[in-house]
């Protein structure tokens, strides 16, 4: 049975205000509700795993119609993007459903939408292919519509299976099955074609009659999409059959699951005292932390981190991470998808973000400055590095950062400013600092400024008790339909 994820925006945490040496902040957080902000729409995404060379990404909601990231491996994918790649780039894409769109060399897909779990009704998926070539390893589950349009044709997939789609500028579409059945309508009429049949379509004509091909005939783009299904397979493979085996498995919520192999592949999952089955990564560098190796995307409802680790989707997205004495960091599973669970910190020059524990607090670990900014929990980087690929290469410590600490607040979440504004206009960074500074509300009963987690443990609730009242209320849909709404 597949359980619908659930997205909401950048955590928030309280609203600090600064002094040299002294710093207020909330001791409790209201209600869930309050303390989560811009909101990312359930499903409504998808996500780079494999870019080879890269790949051209125009941001449909981008306020100039079509700002341009480059696209790499944990790059989000929004509806209304569009993708390109040049004649040396292939990519592939992982639904929230499951499904796997891979793009080949020099092609152009659309994409029109992608499901909400939470509508009321079914919803579809809508893709559209102008130019170039598309495989598709579809998971279509019963009154849902998988759809691909084309100048020729328009193609859907009636149930999951293993599909491969041209499109050419010349108004012809050709539609392969090598499982699964997808039907190709026309102008007239429309054609079943079954596994191992293939079809073509002219703009404007009936398609042709199915007929069957080999389907062990492969070209470069066949080759390459069959490399990434040995991929998928050895990651639904845990590392280590015997290792932790079904207890963390059965522990980690349904959410999650999707990427406990690949997590099991990249790293260890451990049994923590207050924590219960949490991951840690394995072959990472000395001195690493969570939200280093990276960088941030704008995406409709606000910033969006994207990891240059292999393994960095789950655990940057749900759940909190937390640094302990046996292991060091370690990542605790949770419901509720983010664009990224940290606390941020805006001043005149630099910007610095932190993960957020497992009691939604900033991570206190390392040397404190200004009695608060662990040394070995905080990024900061000069704002003309804040939309950089890798923000690590450009971080600068905490202790060189001095004076422009003082005054400065940790906010909720970040402003309504792409950071590529932020990198290039002055205007913009002043606005940036204008909105963290003011409509933000502030609580401010103290915080516990004792290094450690531990610190911060006692009676506070955990983020998950957190997350499961926020879900079981039902919040969740009615914050997307306010916000739909304008509200």
């Amino acid at each position: 049975m597949r359980h619908p994820t659930i997205l909401i925006s950048l955590a928030t945490v309280a609203m600090l205000g600064a002094a040299a040496g002294t710093i207020g902040a909330a001791d409790t957080y209201g209600s869930f509700d309050e303390t989560y902000g811009d909101d990312y729409q359930s499903g409504d995404l998808a996500r780079l795993t494999s870019a080879v060379n890269g790949v051209t990404i125009l941001r449909g909601h981008a306020d100039d119609g079509g700002a341009a990231d480059d696209g790499v491996a944990n790059s989000p994918v929004f509806a209304g993007d569009v993708l390109k790649t040049a004649v040396d780039q292939r990519v592939e894409l992982q639904l929230a459903d499951g499904s796997l769109v891979r793009l080949d060399e020099a092609s152009e897909l659309r994409v029109q939408a992608f499901p909400d779990p939470y509508a009321e009704f079914k919803d579809n998926t809508i893709l559209a292919l102008p130019d170039g070539t598309v495989q598709i390893v579809a998971d279509v589950r019963d009154g849902e519509t998988f759809r691909i349009d084309t100048s020729g044709a328009t193609v859907y997939l009636t149930g999951s299976g293993d599909y491969r789609i041209e499109a050419r500028g010349d108004g012809r579409t050709r539609v392969y099955s090598r499982q699964g059945v997808a039907e190709v309508a026309g102008d007239g009429g429309s054609v079943l074609v079954r596994a191992g049949q293939m079809t073509e379509a002219w703009a404007g004509a009936y398609p042709a009659e199915p007929r069957s091909f080999n389907t062990l005939q492969a070209d470069a783009f066949d080759l390459w999409t069959r490399d990434l299904d040995r991929i998928w397979q050895v990651r639904q493979q845990p590392a280590d059959p015997s290792y932790a085996g079904d207890a963390a498995y059965a522990d980690v919520p349904d959410e999650v699951r999707p990427y406990y192999r690949e997590l099991s592949n990249n790293g260890r999952w451990v049994y923590v005292e207050d924590y219960g089955w949490s991951w840690y990564p394995v072959g990472v560098a000395a001195g690493w932390r969570p939200y280093a190796e990276g960088g941030w995307v704008y995406g409709p409802n606000g910033y969006f981190w994207v990891a240059n680790e292999p393994w960095g989707w789950a655990p940057y997205h749900y759940g909190r991470w937390s640094h302990v004495p046996t292991y060091g960091w370690i990542w605790s599973p949770g419901r509720v998808f983010a664009g990224a669970w940290v606390s941020w910190s805006w001043g005149s020059t630099y910007i610095g973000w932190c993960p957020i524990n497992y009691w939604n607090r900033p991570v206190l670990y390392g040397t404190p400055y200004w009695g608060y900014y662990g040394s070995h929990c905080w990024t900061f980087v000069h704002y003309t590095h804040i939309s950089v690929g890798n923000t690590h290469r450009y971080a600068v410590p905490v202790h060189r950062i001095g004076g422009d600490l003082d005054g400065r607040a940790i906010s909720s979440r970040p402003p309504r400013v792409d950071p590529r504004s932020i990198r290039s206009d002055a205007d913009a960074r002043r606005e940036a600092v204008r909105q963290t500074r003011s409509g933000r509300p502030a609580l401010d009963r103290g915080l516990d400024r004792r290094g450690g987690d531990d610190a911060v443990a006692g009676d506070r609730a955990r983020f998950r008790d957190a997350e499961d009242r926020f879900v079981k209320r039902g919040g969740r849909a009615d914050r997307v339909a306010s916000l739909r709404d304008g509200d």
